[in-house]
């Protein structure tokens, strides 16, 4: 995986899945280990115009990767955003 260096402090440029989700629950501020890559996106209460601009910003600046905000708005599901993101995820 790659690492940047930036103000003499590492910074990794990939996560797993699990890392993924845990961000992602953070963001959605909900129970930690509650995401499923099941998940539909309609059912998450907190899934709103919010939340999506906060994803595509953490995936920005995480994973230095700019996201399409109507892609992002077309997933339905927790596996749909993985599958944004893939290319980045280690196994």
């Amino acid at each position: 995986y790659k690492r940047i260096r930036t103000n003499k402090i590492f910074k990794d440029l990939s996560m797993n899945k699990q890392e993924f989700l845990k961000e992602l629950e953070d963001i959605l501020e909900i129970d930690s280990g509650t995401l499923t890559e099941d998940e539909m996106l309609y059912n998450i209460v907190s899934w709103d115009s919010l939340s999506v601009m906060a994803f595509i910003g953490f995936v920005d600046e995480s994973l230095e990767l700019t996201l399409d905000a109507i892609k992002v708005n077309e997933a339905e599901s927790i596996s749909n955003l993985i599958a944004l993101i893939a290319d980045k995820l280690e196994n």
